[in-house]
């Protein structure tokens, strides 16, 4: 609410000169913004900026970044503002002076707290914000299942059982293959599709593949046309290759039978929502980290019926995975169980998420204040927007 908050937004990156491309354009138009700063990176910005906070009386600064530069750390580290909270990342800072770090009990536990510097500044639904409703749209026109073309595109096999997992290289652990290769040696004639990455990389799995005894035809690589999963790189436009728009990109994901995410070490979290918003059965399993919650943060916003796809062990998850590949009838299921609940559930809400981030917010100005500075966990609650 811009009658309950003033926002100010400061930008510690210089832009781009085309503003129509960039943050700067977008955080100019957006109604709830009253004052808008863009600094350049060094140290003597970051001096100018602090001071410009304290002089402006902010109350609560966040730092919002997927991940926290030494510029932004040397912002925060000037202390402008008597309450600090991180915001972006699912890592602990290890700052003193970095106050609160928003969460939500999925994510960060309460069995947890005690291994982070910060306190917790608990949302009542998933810290995880997903604009798709805007952005994705066009989602809701795409089929509710694969059909055989779709998979013909991408160079699929068009009735195989298809396991898929859209994760990033640097992500794949030993276990990981371990458990990938189970599961495909119990599902006959099944195939794991998983992005290309660069030749090394699938080299070095061809060969962990064949140690465990499977036959590398049953792993297919994105085929080369199809270099990039999603829209957003450009490594590869112009030299014959396929760069996906987003949509595109969740048009193919809906030949896959089942999504696995990349646990139980970390967790690919945008790459999951999207799975989710596109109605896909996928599968995560929530490890000891913050980062490898996030998907499990995401299933369990949609209702009490997701929940299994939620599992708490390695051999748990193989067994779901199997049972979806196996049983195109419950994975049906699933599909039009995610299909309804996207539409209704706070996962995808923008609204409900920036109602709770404003009660959360509220209750945690209004505690600072009433313990007179002592830093204390924060839960919020939903508030009725009606």
């Amino acid at each position: 609410s811009s009658q309950r908050f003033a926002i100010n937004v400061y930008m510690l990156k210089k832009l781009p000169s085309d503003a129509t491309s960039t943050n700067s354009f977008r955080f100019k138009n957006i109604r709830v913004v009253n004052e808008f700063y863009e600094g350049s990176e060094n140290r003597r910005s970051a001096v100018q900026i602090g001071k410009m906070i304290s002089s402006e009386k902010v109350h609560i600064l966040l730092d919002v970044a997927e991940r926290s530069t030494p510029f932004h750390l040397s912002v925060m580290s000037l202390r402008a503002a008597p309450v600090q909270v991180h915001f972006g990342s699912m890592l602990t800072q290890e700052a003193s002076y970095i106050d609160y770090m928003l969460s939500d009990r999925v994510i960060t536990p309460p069995e947890a707290v005690s291994t982070t510097s910060e306190k917790f500044l608990y949302l009542p639904l998933s810290v995880l914000l997903n604009d798709f409703k805007l952005s994705r749209q066009g989602v809701l026109d795409l089929p509710s299942q694969h059909v055989p073309q779709m998979r013909s595109r991408f160079g699929l096999p068009e009735v195989a059982p298809l396991v898929c997992s859209f994760c990033e290289a640097n992500k794949i652990s030993q276990e990981l293959v371990d458990s990938w290769v189970r599961i495909l040696k119990r599902v006959e004639d099944s195939v794991l599709w998983i992005p290309r990455y660069n030749p090394l990389a699938e080299e070095n799995l061809r060969v962990e593949f064949k140690r465990r005894g499977l036959n590398v035809s049953r792993v297919l690589f994105s085929p080369p046309e199809v270099r990039c999963l999603g829209g957003k790189c450009t490594r590869h436009a112009g030299n014959g290759s396929l760069v996906l728009s987003d949509m595109e990109y969740l048009a193919a994901a809906l030949c896959a039978d089942v999504v696995l995410d990349t646990g139980p070490d970390i967790s690919s979290s945008a790459t999951f929502g999207s799975m989710l918003w596109a109605a896909i059965p996928s599968l995560t399993m929530p490890g000891f980290n913050m980062s490898s919650r996030s998907g499990a943060s995401q299933v369990l916003s949609l209702g009490p019926a997701a929940a299994s796809l939620v599992a708490r062990t390695t051999s748990e998850l193989e067994d779901m995975t199997v049972l979806l590949a196996q049983k195109s009838e419950i994975a049906e299921k699933f599909r039009g169980y995610l299909r309804h609940q996207r539409s209704r559930s706070e996962l995808f809400d923008v609204d409900a998420w920036a109602n709770a981030f404003q009660s959360s917010l509220n209750l945690l100005w209004e505690q600072f204040v009433a313990s007179q500075g002592e830093l204390k966990h924060v839960l919020a609650v939903k508030i009725d927007t009606a």
